[in-house]
């Protein structure tokens, strides 16, 4: 119990730092992901921390405010590595961009311990939560 208690904790700091950088200074993210890291931006696949970021400076929007419902978070033990930790993480919240109403969005995070101790963005996912029946 007590290593999910911490990666709560780890996830929500992790969260108060990520979400005011996305929204002010998307350069203050890279050092969260490394050459492997992985995300799924809304169907788009991208790989490595350069096209990481290249891919959310291209995103349009001027303005940006995240406002998180729920953060929940698991400590995990990869396979290849148990003595270096992970944590999953799944945001929910709302996404208000520019003029546009406020939308739902959920946000999945792979965190895992890097050699030197300091954790990394080892796989994310993101989509908005429209629903068009």
């Amino acid at each position: 119990m007590a290593d999910h208690e911490q990666a709560k904790n780890v996830a929500m700091a992790f969260c108060e730092h990520y979400y005011p950088n996305f929204c002010q200074n998307k350069d203050n993210l890279a050092t969260l992901y490394g050459d492997i890291s992985t995300m799924i931006y809304e169907g788009q696949t991208c790989v490595g921390q350069a096209q990481i970021i290249a891919r959310l400076k291209s995103l349009t929007f001027q303005k940006i405010e995240h406002k998180l419902t729920q953060v929940d978070a698991l400590s995990v033990v990869h396979g290849t590595a148990p003595n270096q930790p992970a944590i999953l993480l799944t945001v929910l919240g709302q996404l208000k961009t520019d003029d546009d109403p406020a939308h739902g969005f959920t946000e999945t995070f792979l965190l895992r311990t890097a050699e030197n101790g300091s954790m990394y963005i080892a796989y994310q996912t993101f989509r908005m939560v429209i629903h068009s029946f």
